[in-house]
């Protein structure tokens, strides 16, 4: 994910993926409040929003994305939109998997594609998909953010290594 102020541009505008926890209505405020993990503070959608609809519907706690929010003083972490996180591509050797289920329960049919090579995100994948993989060989893994800091989720996957 990196620093959040990394991404800060000259409209004052960022972005950051990451997963709703939780939000509720503020009617002090007459705004929903959303919180999320990770994050720097509570993000705002307003119910006088243009898209308000659209990016309410969205909000479904355990779900992550891509938020672009606004840094102006005045209406800090205003949501500007919500769209799907950008897809992360990997092309290493899988060389075993891994149950997670006694780690994270609500992730009991996916387990942890271990690769050659370290990398600091978790590659997760339903436990049926997975049965496609053959340990040792190459493949070309295309995967999304699922939530928190670092799990992903494969979205589909090729083999490349077609000799071994």
């Amino acid at each position: 994910m990196g620093n959040i102020y990394d991404k800060i541009n000259v409209d004052n505008i960022y972005e950051i993926d990451t997963t709703i926890i939780s939000f509720h209505f503020d009617v002090n405020h007459n705004h929903f409040k959303i919180d999320c993990n990770p994050s720097f503070d509570t993000m705002i959608l307003r119910k006088d929003h243009p898209n308000f609809i659209n990016l309410y519907n969205k909000l479904k706690p355990g779900m992550t994305y891509n938020f672009k929010c606004s840094n102006w003083i005045f209406n800090l972490d205003d949501i500007i939109d919500i769209t799907e996180c950008q897809v992360f591509t990997v092309c290493d050797k899988v060389i075993g998997f891994v149950n997670i289920q006694n780690e994270l329960n609500s992730l009991k049919h996916y387990d942890e594609i271990i690769l050659e090579t370290t990398i600091k995100k978790r590659l997760l994948i339903n436990e049926i998909i997975r049965q496609n993989f053959i340990i040792g060989k190459k493949y070309k893994i295309n995967c999304i953010k699922k939530f928190g800091d670092n799990f992903y989720s494969v979205l589909n996957f090729e083999l490349v290594d077609l000799e071994n």
